[in-house]
């Protein structure tokens, strides 16, 4: 048998142990405390994000296609970002891009928002703009996420109208002269990186064909998909849990609340009278079902079309809905989608 030699650890030999463990625990702690300040939220480290349409609708036979996009930062940097990749699929385009167009303005939102919500709220947009496409129900908003979308929202519209800098350009791509032929029904994925300083951002997003028959063949026009029609509010999409359509006098009729909403209006609803208030900045617009007269600021004005209630829900002309309440509509015919500006008023 073997005997067992017992070691006995002195008491030199202990306290060098308690200081080496002592010290392996410091450098642990430390290097984790320095995996948690190292995050650009809480160092104030410089960041800058591309802000685009994640998901974009063209018709076959548009000759142009309009990306839009904006160029967000948090910390120092430089005021310029440079475009230096754009890509659709596999085709490179960048030298499709003229070469002023290629630098563009980074928004600085350090003393608007925190870069959590920020990051939260570009999220939601991406997972409302999948939805606008395909009813997914693993990315379908909850109630309270889409109060918070909403929420989020509203405080970007605040923040637009308080920055009169922030506005997307826009990247103009002929159709003719991309390398490629478009696809009915093609689905490509965009690319675009950009560069500010040291820092550098990269973005996707997805374009969409249609080959939608013209309205003047197709005078009643109803939206056969989602995505066919829309509306987009400084940007962002919509949420719509009933889908606008283009009514028999070539009106943009979508639900009420939910455009009032996304401009940061708020909607009373009187059940006895049926009609349905607006107020929006000091700007009141009244409608009432079924009739083409119409009350805004305390005066008579008069619609080419009726609200109209379709599966409980109050659908008004978007544009007029919007110029009543002082913001900027246009009609983009090629993606079929109107977009309100809040950030750019309307004379009345």
């Amino acid at each position: 048998m073997v005997s067992a030699k017992k070691f006995v650890l002195q008491p030199n030999a202990l306290r060098g142990r308690i200081v080496f463990v002592t010290l392996c625990c410091l450098v642990l702690m430390f290097s984790l405390v320095g995996l948690v300040f190292s995050s650009p939220e809480q160092t104030g480290q410089s960041e800058i994000f591309i802000l685009g349409s994640q998901m974009q609708t063209y018709d076959l036979d548009g000759v142009q296609w309009r990306i839009p996009l904006q160029i967000i930062s948090f910390g120092t940097g430089t005021g310029t970002a440079r475009l230096v990749e754009f890509r659709i699929d596999a085709n490179d385009l960048l030298k499709l891009v003229p070469e002023p167009q290629r630098t563009m303005p980074v928004i600085p939102l350090d003393n608007e928002i925190d870069r959590e919500s920020f990051r939260k709220w570009i999220g939601y947009r991406q997972r409302a703009a999948i939805l606008m496409v395909r009813n997914d129900e693993r990315i379908s908003f909850s109630a309270e996420e889409e109060r918070e979308f909403r929420e989020l929202q509203m405080r970007f519209v605040d923040v637009s109208k308080r920055r009169r800098d922030i506005s997307p350009v826009e990247l103009i791509i002929n159709v003719p002269d991309l390398p490629f032929k478009v696809a009915r029904d093609g689905h490509y994925k965009v690319r675009m990186v950009v560069e500010s300083g040291q820092l550098r951002a990269d973005w996707e997003g997805e374009i969409i064909i249609l080959d939608v028959e013209p309205l003047v063949t197709s005078p009643v026009f109803t939206s056969p998909s989602p995505h066919t029609v829309g509306v987009l509010v400084n940007g962002s999409p919509v949420l719509f849990d009933v889908e606008p359509y283009i009514n028999s006098n070539n009106r943009l009729m979508a639900p009420l609340r939910a455009v009032a909403e996304a401009l940061g209006a708020s909607v009373y609803w009187d059940g006895a009278g049926r009609t349905v208030a607006v107020e929006l900045q000091g700007r009141k617009v009244l409608f009432s079902e079924g009739r083409s007269k119409v009350i805004a600021d305390g005066e008579q004005k008069m619609m080419d079309t009726v609200p109209v209630v379709r599966d409980g829900r109050t659908f008004v002309p978007v544009r007029f809905l919007g110029e009543k309440l002082g913001v900027q509509v246009t009609w983009d015919n090629l993606a079929r989608t109107a977009t309100l500006d809040s950030f750019l008023p309307v004379s009345q």
